[in-house]
């Protein structure tokens, strides 16, 4: 799921914001996503507007600007549509990631004995990628962010599974 999550990230998403008095939805949209640099570039230039460009964006020690720099350039003279490509992956794994936690949701309906504890019998009942999905949402929605595939190991021998 966390290349699932990670590439659904690229599209616009809801966030939900609450405090203990009430609760604003937000979208959160990536707008700029769609055009490119040079467009950006194009645009500013026409309108006569100045920017500042951060210097480590130029600097390919960092893994983002290594693809942006080195690797992209390759890839669209290969493959011309390739952005198009990836973005038609991002939307599928958001579906994706939607299933998934819709799939979580149902298994921890059943699963889950109170807030933080869930029962060992019925997870015992799952198919290990709805073990595995189950203790990711669970983790990703109580427990434990660092380490996960290692602690879902564990668990999985633990419980048989």
């Amino acid at each position: 799921m966390a290349a699932v999550n990670n590439l659904s990230k690229l599209l616009p998403k809801k966030l939900t914001i609450s405090d203990s008095h009430r609760s604003k939805e937000l979208d959160i949209v990536r707008s700029l996503l769609k055009i490119s640099r040079e467009q950006i570039i194009d645009y500013a230039h026409q309108h006569q507007l100045a920017w500042i460009e951060d210097e480590s964006n130029q600097d390919t020690v960092f893994d983002r600007n290594f693809i942006r720099h080195e690797i992209m350039p390759l890839l669209k003279q290969r493959w011309p549509s390739i952005l198009t490509t990836i973005k038609r992956s991002s939307e599928h794994c958001q579906e994706a990631e939607l299933l998934l936690s819709e799939i979580a949701q149902q298994d921890l309906s059943q699963c889950q004995l109170t807030k933080m504890s869930l029962l060992v019998s019925k997870l015992k009942n799952l198919s290990q990628s709805r073990f595995n999905n189950l203790l990711r949402f669970f983790g990703n929605t109580w427990l434990f962010n660092a380490k996960r595939s290692a602690v879902m190991s564990g668990l999985s021998t633990i419980f048989c599974i």
